[in-house]
């Protein structure tokens, strides 16, 4: 825009805005809360009633986590403090999904102020996602080579009649999936996997 390379999520994020489409991605979630301090004789958990919302679903890869275990993971909060032993520094905090839409977009942290994440997801099968008990597969990809998200080179990578496209400015080409557990991917689109009746009734 204006002659400068944008990241990916804020023009995304933009986009929906502007077209008035965010909320078919909205994921509803509530948060819940975990205290480790002395002070409890076992791990004092509370959750927040109240719904919270998102246009995205966010993870960061690390060492062998797979993507279940990357939705359910659990951030230290170092200033939140417990509303039971009333000590900051030992909350931590994960997102437990209430809701989730027909298509679902995945934000793949890789960038922080100092360093770049390469870590992969663990036995990521692009074809079988389950997310809220439900199987989604992946339908496009974004991979992302750079030093910060406002620099490198972004391609994508399409699924059409079930053959995976692999998108680079003018180039287009055929390839067998999306790279291996992710490496490079910063944003996917998922789409829910239609229900299959194992013995449906007929009616004639």
């Amino acid at each position: 825009i204006n002659g400068e390379q944008q990241c990916a999520y804020e023009f995304i994020e933009s986009l929906l805005e502007a077209i008035g489409l965010s909320y078919l991605f909205l994921i509803r979630f509530k948060r819940l809360y975990r205290c480790s301090h002395s002070d409890h004789e076992a791990p004092y958990e509370w959750t927040k009633e109240t719904l919270e919302r998102d246009t995205f679903l966010r993870i960061s890869p690390c060492p062998g986590a797979d993507f279940f275990e990357l939705v359910n993971s659990w951030e230290l909060l170092p200033d939140f403090v417990c509303d039971r032993c009333g000590h900051a520094g030992d909350v931590q905090s994960t997102r437990r999904i209430i809701m989730a839409p027909e298509q679902i977009l995945v934000l793949i942290s890789r960038h922080t102020m100092n360093s770049i994440n390469r870590f992969g997801v663990t036995d990521f099968d692009p074809d079988d996602v389950k997310i809220c008990n439900k199987s989604y597969r992946v339908v496009s990809a974004i991979e992302h080579h750079g030093a910060s998200y406002q620099s490198g080179h972004y391609w994508a990578y399409v699924r059409k009649d079930e053959q995976w496209w692999n998108c680079n400015d003018s180039t287009v080409e055929s390839v067998s999936s999306i790279p291996h557990e992710l490496k490079g991917i910063v944003f996917m689109i998922l789409e829910k996997k239609p229900v299959l009746m194992q013995n449906p009734v007929s009616f004639l």
